[in-house]
């Protein structure tokens, strides 16, 4: 959950997919009713945030390459079209 401006009484933005996942967690946990069953459903639910956080950072990570190879490219064509 984000604010859009860094004022306590500013709006909240949620992802949908975090509201989701918290909401499958509190019904999971009542249906579990067993400790075994929980804890390792418990498990899966961080490793499942784990995996999503990874993905989210290497399509970060990826997004930066692609512009820095686009600036790149861009320079390299705007140094051609220059000389001619």
């Amino acid at each position: 959950m984000k604010r859009v401006t860094k004022s306590i009484r500013s709006l909240v933005i949620a992802e949908s997919d975090k509201l989701d996942s918290w909401m499958v967690r509190e019904n999971a946990f009542r249906r579990a009713g067993r400790e075994e069953a929980a804890a390792e459903l418990l498990a899966n639910l961080r490793r499942a945030e784990e995996l999503h956080e990874e993905v989210q950072r290497a399509t970060q990570t990826l997004q930066l390459k692609v512009a820095k190879l686009s600036k790149a490219l861009e320079a390299a064509l705007g140094g051609r079209r220059g000389a001619r």
